[in-house]
């Protein structure tokens, strides 16, 4: 499969670099250009290209290795990392399965691609899972051990970077580079290890902007203060933007004005680049939550919609769409998403309480209970209880109620439960015992108006008239009307 570059060189898979990357685009350009046009100077050259920053040309050559071969899967690995970089969810997924289509089982590039890709997805899981492949790999190959360390430094796994560049470093790196990256892995790992209160990643990723072209260097360090001073962030994604307006640069900087509250213009933008750019369907989803957050459920519900045309097997949207349907009030179609959801996903116990809460709002407190029963029998979890207390007191089922509230007060003290209680031994006209919870209400501060106002209930009912009156006045100060 492979065609070494260099006559010295044992590997040139193993061997493209962004030091060496000039040289080796020269050579193949040679190459190429003398009549040699495989699939594998076409995939190396893509390779160079890649480690370069230059997308552009790394895509076309490519795309030309596999229209050579289409089966030459080291390719589909160079497509992958690209878009990967270029941060196209939807193509690196693309090419990250015809990769698995058609590589061996040890092939750890795909492994260390895939682990890159589902991080940057936050699916942690799933790259957890190839993670985990990738270190079970038992070759005697200094790169693949660089690559387990790469996979760890992802993870923020300390001792494993440290153990696996150290392996690698036995095993003699085959150029320079690689030698210096495992250093600096070894070197920050230690720090990390030695003194727990720095972040020897953060370190290394600080150390390693010094080698990227300046778009991404300011890009890394916008990434690197996102979350604790956004307008540096904003300021440094500015600056990559100008240099290189590409899409991932402009997501990044949706991201962080969603982040400031400036939730229209990060609309602005994202549109934009979906308009542009088609492939961008990760978007989809931040134009979701964008939209719920200004509360236009009807626009977030088109973006849902369009998310899962992309992306069926993704429960986490489902989930949001149940929500954004919940907050429509169209609970037909909540149930008709919560049918579909449960027949690809029948292990989610979340779509059982999520039926029990469209039973509750339909006043269908019987079929509710059920299923939050069957829940209680999996879990013995205090909101469940307290929907649990809730159904029981709506049918009149107070002894039951009363018991179920007062198992939620022995694990946990919360308004919303004295609440009920107090509304539970108001009903059964035990009223001293409803005036303790209601004013335990009061104290937790969960109610309310409604606290105030069933509190000047039992008073009137325990004929303290004159601190009814008084205690009336107060749930209309705060909002209280007849109409409610």
């Amino acid at each position: 499969m492979f065609d070494n570059i260099y006559t010295f060189y044992n590997d040139a898979e193993y061997l493209i670099n962004f030091f060496n990357a000039n040289r080796i685009i020269k050579l193949l350009k040679k190459r190429i250009e003398s009549g040699q046009k495989t699939p594998q100077n076409y995939a190396f050259l893509a390779n160079a290209y890649y480690h370069k920053a230059q997308y552009s040309n790394a895509l076309k050559c490519a795309l030309k290795s596999k229209y050579l071969d289409e089966n030459y899967y080291y390719a589909d690995f160079v497509l992958t990392m690209i878009y990967i970089d270029e941060e196209n969810i939807s193509k690196a997924e693309k090419y990250l399965s015809i990769l698995f289509e058609k590589c061996p089982q040890d092939y750890y590039f795909a492994y260390y691609a895939a682990v890159g890709l589902y991080s940057m997805k936050d699916e942690y899981d799933i790259a957890q899972k190839y993670s985990d492949k990738l270190k079970q790999i038992n070759k005697q190959e200094p790169f693949c051990e660089t690559l387990k360390a790469l996979a760890c430094f992802l993870e923020q796994d300390y001792k494993n970077i440290l153990k696996y560049s150290i392996s690698a470093l036995k095993m003699k790196p085959k150029t320079f580079e690689n030698l210096i990256l495992l250093i600096g892995l070894i070197f920050f790992s230690e720090i990390s290890i030695f003194f727990k209160n720095i972040d020897g990643i953060k370190l290394f990723r600080y150390f390693a902007t010094l080698f990227l072209p300046k778009d991404e260097r300011y890009a890394w360090l916008s990434d690197m203060c996102m979350y604790y001073d956004s307008k540096k962030a904003l300021k440094n994604i500015n600056k990559a933007i100008k240099i290189n307006p590409k899409p991932a640069y402009l997501i990044r900087k949706a991201m962080i004005l969603g982040s400031c509250y400036r939730y229209k213009k990060a609309i602005n933008i994202l549109e934009s680049v979906i308009k542009d750019n088609s492939e961008y369907t990760s978007v989809y989803e931040y134009l979701t939550n964008l939209y719920i957050c200004l509360r236009d459920y009807k626009k977030a519900l088109e973006y849902a919609n369009l998310d899962l045309l992309n992306n069926m097997h993704n429960p986490k949207m489902y989930h949001r769409k149940l929500d954004i349907l919940f907050k429509m009030e169209r609970y037909d179609d909540v149930l008709k998403v919560l049918d579909k959801l449960e027949k690809e996903f029948p292990d989610d116990c979340g779509l059982e309480y999520k039926r029990a809460q469209v039973f509750m709002v339909n006043k269908d407190y019987e079929k509710a209970l059920l299923y939050i029963n069957k829940l209680l029998l999996r879990e013995n979890d205090n909101l469940y209880l307290q929907d649990k207390m809730y159904c029981l007191f709506m049918l009149e089922r107070y002894d039951e109620a009363i018991d179920t509230g007062l198992k939620i007060l022995g694990t946990e003290e919360k308004g919303i439960t004295c609440f009920w209680l107090s509304r539970c031994y108001l009903a059964v006209e035990s009223y001293s015992k409803a005036l303790i919870y209601i004013n335990k209400a009061i104290l937790l501060g969960d109610c309310d108006k409604w606290d105030y106002y069933w509190k000047s209930v039992i008073l009137g009912k325990l004929g303290r008239k004159d601190e009814a009156e008084l205690t009336f006045k107060k749930s209309v100060n705060l909002g209280y009307s007849e109409d409610d």
